[in-house]
């Protein structure tokens, strides 16, 4: 049997097993190792089932998973059963549609993916081409494929360079002359400026991307030996922030003419925050709010993507309102990508509302162990939907809607008709969890069945919900902004990084650059928008470039 875990064991395997155990306890007869490691490992699984019923931790599903009824991923292959052969879509978690196939290899980066790399060519001193074979004297050396060698070091994110800089001073008039700075030197910073425009880069990437807090970073630098305070690391971040905000606010202007939107919130903290009366939307009537959202907006204008992130006392729907104010009315009406909360339906303007068929879903995923012959119905209907999706990735709008409409249509009607037949028919109970899954679903079938009626029109808010964790990383991480300002700098950088890398651009050049540049970015902020960067930076250092 090897080395076959019973979760895994098959009937037959089973019977097989539990005979040749009672053969051995009858006639006393030893058993071999893998027969020995099964009983160790399910006895094992008794006792740790046992301790977490005396804690009352343990749910059905735990139990299925622990003893091997279901798989303890959340990617399971199939929720249930299903006699109609409508499996439904693998599930990541709360917010994904089908998963991405499962990935090989060790996890190892090759050598090719390193963007940010230098390479030294080592050549042999003793030989050159042509000498003689050191080993058999006969044979001639001739040139063959070099090897490759990668090597990863380490050191301090930032490092600390003390320049001697050597003087005269004339005996006559009193002028003192000081040597010049390297030019990688001057380029970092100007004259006795103690951060380079590379070390503020690297702190708001730090802060602001990966969520390490100012006060990590301060011990972080101190264990290293380049001790650097948390309040210079935000002062710093501050600067940064002044300098790269001539190109969000373009952002900002461009994002009103966007072809499509995705927006959502998520909560936040600000601890000097006040509670304010704002006009509650659609009416003149103020009310006193307290609640502080993160709200994030994905603009796609022109095909680029444009992240934008706001905090403050508003939600997700009042951000989109303000894009909105500034769009021209001669374009066309955008899409907008959504879930349906009321909130995030703009006010101002008119817009496509299309709904995440993902959120639709998850309400039926979340109580498949209670419905399951239902649920793994609608569950198989959408898996299906989302297999087309995957289908439709490189057609044009058009294409990807027509086929939509020949594959999807039909299943997306066939489950609303179902929905509608179950509540008539009182088979579902409209006050159950059943029943309000599927008025969840009948309720916003306008808005959830968008992409079979509009070209562009979205399959679910994934796209955001995934960006939008570069918020919650921070949220989980450094928990709160102090202040309002503080939450404004941090919706700036988040901003701005968030688009770059979307465009594929490297955030740390991209930022050292901008600073580096900073009045040319003040007078034309439009040459320094990451899809047209490149560009800019070649036409200013065309050495640069070609190297």
């Amino acid at each position: 049997m090897g080395q076959l875990s019973f979760k895994d064991m098959t009937e037959q395997q089973l019977d097989e097993f539990i005979s040749r155990v009672e053969d051995a306890i009858k006639f006393g007869l030893s058993l071999d190792a893998s027969d020995l490691q099964l009983l160790l490992e399910a006895f094992k699984a008794c006792l740790f089932v046992q301790e977490k019923l005396s804690r009352n931790d343990l749910t059905i599903l735990k139990l299925k998973k622990l003893l091997g009824m279901v798989q303890s991923s959340e990617r399971l292959k199939k929720i249930v059963e299903s006699g109609d052969d409508q499996s439904p879509p693998k599930d990541t978690g709360d917010s994904s549609g089908p998963s991405k196939p499962k990935k090989t290899g060790n996890g190892k980066k090759p050598k090719d993916d390193f963007s940010k790399k230098e390479t030294i060519i080592l050549p042999i001193e003793s030989y050159s081409k042509g000498d003689s074979c050191p080993e058999c004297s006969g044979g001639k050396l001739y040139k063959y494929q070099p090897s490759e060698f990668v090597r990863i070091s380490g050191s301090s994110p930032m490092k600390a360079e003390v320049f001697v800089r050597s003087r005269l001073r004339c005996n006559l008039c009193g002028k003192v002359f000081t040597a010049d700075l390297p030019d990688e030197v001057a380029a970092d910073g100007e004259g006795s400026q103690r951060y380079g425009y590379s070390a503020r880069s690297l702190m708001a990437i730090l802060k602001y991307f990966t969520g390490l807090p100012f006060y990590r970073q301060q011990t972080l630098q101190t264990v290293l030996g380049v001790p650097v305070s948390s309040s210079s690391v935000f002062d710093q971040c501050e600067s940064l922030s002044n300098d790269i905000k001539p190109v969000v606010d373009f952002l900002r202007s461009l994002a009103a003419s966007a072809q499509h939107y995705h927006i959502d919130d998520t909560t936040h903290k600000i601890l000097d925050a006040k509670p304010i009366k704002k006009n509650k939307r659609g009416s003149s009537k103020e009310v006193l709010r307290s609640g502080i959202y993160s709200s994030g907006m994905i603009a796609t204008h022109n095909y680029h993507d444009i992240v934008l992130f706001k905090t403050n006392i508003g939600h997700s729907g009042e951000f989109i309102d303000e894009i909105l104010e500034g769009r021209s009315k001669d374009l066309p009406v955008p899409i907008l990508m959504s879930d349906a909360l009321p909130s995030n339906k703009p006010s101002v303007g008119d817009v496509i509302w299309s709904l995440c068929n993902v959120h639709a879903r998850r309400m039926f995923y979340d109580i498949k162990d209670q419905f399951p012959d239902e649920c793994s119905y609608v569950l198989g209907i959408f898996g299906k939907i989302f297999d087309t999706e995957d289908e439709t990735k490189a057609m044009s709008p058009e294409d990807r809607l027509s086929y939509h409409k020949k594959n999807s249509l039909p299943l997306f009607d066939e489950m609303i008709s179902w929905s509608k037949d179950g509540l008539e028919t009182k088979k579902i109970e409209p006050n159950g969890n059943l029943g309000r899954a599927v008025n969840y679903l009948l309720k916003n079938e306008r808005g959830l069945r968008k992409f079979l009626e509009v070209p562009g029109a979205k399959l679910d808010n994934n796209y955001m919900e995934r960006i939008l964790k570069i918020v919650v990383l921070g949220r989980k991480n450094y928990h709160f902004y102090k202040t309002a300002a503080g939450a404004a700098i941090a919706d700036v950088i988040m901003s701005l990084a968030a688009t770059a890398h979307q465009a594929n651009i490297n955030i740390f050049d991209y930022f050292t650059d901008i600073q580096r540049n900073r009045k040319l970015v003040k007078a034309d902020p439009e040459a320094w928008t990451p899809w047209r960067y490149t560009e800019t930076i070649a036409s200013l250092n065309p050495t640069k470039a070609a190297s």
